[in-house]
């Protein structure tokens, strides 16, 4: 046989196949050798109805050595079943259109629930597995004459939180239809503000229109928030149920003063058609803006985008063939009450390429891990967040980077590591707000491998564990890249490597919303049940957690 037809084996099968030749060589039985396998069988119903829900595709994965997870989908009945189980303790998950993708037992966030546990030759019946099934909100958008407005993006924010704080954020969106109608589906359960926004107004196909801008501000559609408020502070939010099809979130337009943009794109690629867009600061979501679209014609470099409501944003560019990927630096701009005309927006390098080196004493990313630095923006939310893998020697390099604030995010690490300074063109930055208004500097990340580990279990007040709980470690800094979580095991073990040293305060929950505890207003009721950790270089610090009520 050649080499190239010796088949690749597991670490499973080699295993299984040494122990088959300790077996024939001893004269022992094979089964002496092996762990009994175990199951998990159960049903699958609808969380509002307790009726069963069939064709629901689940994976089980596992925190043992890595594999691929199993994968099962219910029968007509609801049921399913997962065999020949390695003991120890799995994660289920489950999946189907018109309900929530969640967690087995999930609850405040989809994504954490219970863990399963198998023993050896243990068979794990009767596992109830809850599907929240998604709400929907409809309703109608009518101008201030009341009539019906077709092709509107209505969008519907949740509240969640984002670096601590909580923000409206896009959950789902839709297109008004010719009666100016909408139906927003695959909703979770809990409260929404509902907007429409003329997408459509400003976007100049046809280029810049003739003649001299209107020496007034003009009156056009805004953004407006359901029942009809252009401030999103005004908005009265909507509570859907598990399962409702809300109906009557009708919004009727409301005007506000607007100003045009008109410019000139510098340095456009001949015959490309470009996009320019303009974000606005504060904004739900990506920040865009009702008129916040330009078109650039191939070959004619001038653009209007019109309806544009007071405010900051920053104005991008993008090929209409790529737009994922920003041309240029964007521009901040400052809009008034008054039209501006002939602005000048210059498609410069701006930042291009930011070469860096991440120092792991002892360790090669590419030979042990994949090492990934990120920079996520932090002064506007563009959608941008430029990434590279670590080179074996650390050297990385970043593309499309842009003057602004960053967040740096180093991923992969060991599990002793952490990242102990940043520096921008050799002077030293905050790692969760490094400014690079300047440009592009080269970027060097220095990582410690003296990190401390905290391990331990979390308990309720009758002393007994509580499975599948989260657990977090606040700093006292306070400094967003501190703070770590992790989700307990089914015996309400935890542990958590790879953290910086310094003080902390230890806090566990058995239901969290996802981002809450980086609130310190969320949290501050709490403190006073919090335990203080000193972290020391290479500590191994065990704890006893009581999850707070």
């Amino acid at each position: 046989m050649g080499l190239s037809k010796i088949p690749r084996w597991t670490k499973k099968q080699h295993r299984q196949e040494c122990l088959c030749q300790v077996a024939l060589l001893c004269a022992i039985p094979l089964s002496a050798f092996q762990t009994a396998t175990g199951s998990i069988e159960g049903r699958v119903v609808n969380a509002a109805t307790g009726d069963a829900v069939r064709r629901v595709n689940l994976t089980l994965g596992s925190n043992q050595e890595p594999h691929d997870p199993a994968t099962a989908q219910t029968d007509d009945k609801g049921g399913f079943s997962f065999q020949q189980l390695t003991p120890g303790t799995y994660r289920l998950s489950g999946e189907k259109a018109g309900f929530e993708r969640q967690a087995y037992g999930a609850r405040l966030n989809p994504n954490v629930g219970p863990l399963l546990a198998v023993k050896p030759g243990e068979a794990v019946k009767d596992v109830i597995f809850k599907l929240v099934p998604n709400a929907v909100i409809g309703g109608r958008v009518m101008d201030q004459d009341g009539e019906a407005m077709p092709n509107l993006v209505v969008s519907v924010l949740r509240s969640t939180y984002v670096r601590g704080k909580r923000e409206w954020m896009p959950a789902g969106s839709g297109t008004t239809n010719d009666r100016g109608e909408f139906r927003i589906a695959s909703l979770r359960p809990g409260k929404y503000i509902v907007s429409a926004t003329d997408m459509n107004i400003g976007i100049g196909l046809a280029g810049v229109t003739k003649g001299a801008l209107p020496e007034k501000p003009e009156l056009a559609y805004g953004t407006t928030y359901y029942p009809s408020t252009g401030d999103l502070s005004r908005a009265a939010p909507i509570e859907v149920k598990m399962g409702e099809d809300r109906r009557g979130a009708d919004i009727q337009m409301a005007k506000t003063t607007t100003v045009r943009v008109r410019g000139k794109v510098v340095g456009a690629p001949d015959g490309q058609v470009l996009v320019v867009m303009l974000l606005k600061k504060g904004a739900p979501g990506s920040g865009m803006a009702p008129g916040g679209v330009g078109i650039v014609q191939p070959n004619d470099a001038t653009f209007e985008i019109k309806s544009v409501s007071p405010g900051s944003y920053l104005l991008m560019a993008r090929s209409a063939t790529e737009v994922t990927r920003p041309l240029g630096a964007p521009l901040l701009l400052e809009v008034g009450d008054q039209h501006i005309d002939d602005l000048s927006f210059p498609l410069s390098p701006g930042g291009g390429e930011l070469s860096g080196k991440v120092t792991i004493p002892g360790f090669q990313p590419a030979g042990e891990k994949k090492v990934t630095v990120t920079l996520d923006r932090i002064d506007f939310q563009t959608g941008d967040s430029p990434n590279a893998k670590v080179a074996v020697d650390g050297a990385f390099t970043l593309k499309n980077v842009y003057p602004g604030k960053y967040s740096v995010r180093v991923t992969g690490l060991p599990d002793d590591a952490f990242v102990k300074a940043v520096q921008a063109g050799g002077a030293e930055v905050d790692i969760d707000g490094a400014d690079l208004s300047g440009g592009p500097a080269s970027l060097d990340i220095q990582v410690s491998r003296s990190a401390a580990q905290v391990k331990g279990s979390m308990v309720g007040q009758d002393e007994k564990p509580v499975p599948g709980a989260t657990v977090v470690l606040i700093p006292e800094s306070g400094r967003p890249s501190l703070y770590r979580s992790t989700t307990g095991e089914v015996d309400g073990a935890f542990s958590l490597r790879g953290v910086a040293p310094g003080k902390y305060r230890v806090l566990a929950w058995e239901d969290i919303e996802p981002g809450a505890f980086m609130d310190p207003d969320f949290v501050k009721p709490y403190l006073a049940k919090a335990q203080d950790l000193v972290l020391p270089e290479n500590g191994n610090v065990k704890v006893i957690v009581k999850v707070v009520q």
